[in-house]
């Protein structure tokens, strides 16, 4: 099993063998061990000569494998909640298109044409009829 670490000191996240985490304290391979994602891969155990323990926080344990681990690492570097609410993937549900027969596609089409005649006959305002103007000469006076 996997776990996801948070070290307090360096602010960095990790993934971490499970059995590295205990008492609110992780440890890491010191300066010495000096490939230390060998170290990660192969789950060693940790000793007090190829080790150090540093103070961490656990944001997220039992992960089942290290690729699961790794891509909680990157999520937790981005944000503080891994809860496993969040562990699916979100996919965008795709809608199942309906086949129609031939019968259905004509019997939907003057539904829907029968539909947009009946909006638009009352979607149109009756206006009122214009103003008649009466042609009133007025003669000019001359001056």
């Amino acid at each position: 099993m996997w776990s996801v670490v948070s070290f307090d000191d360096e602010n960095t996240v990790e993934c971490v063998p499970s059995f590295w985490f205990k008492n609110n304290a992780c440890a890491w391979p010191n300066k010495n061990l000096k490939n230390y994602k060998k170290a990660v891969e192969h789950r060693y155990n940790p000793n007090n000569f190829e080790y150090d323990y540093f103070k961490a926080r656990l944001l997220s344990t039992d992960i089942g494998t290290l690729h699961e681990a790794r891509i909680k690492a990157r999520r937790a570097e981005v944000t503080s909640e891994l809860s496993s609410a969040n562990d699916d993937i979100e996919t965008r549900k795709t809608r199942h298109r309906k086949i129609l027969s031939s019968t259905e596609k004509t019997i939907k089409f003057q539904k829907k044409s029968k539909h947009l005649s009946q909006k638009t006959k009352f979607n149109t305002s009756i206006l009122p009829n214009p103003p008649v103007f009466i042609n009133n000469t007025v003669k000019e006076s001359s001056r």
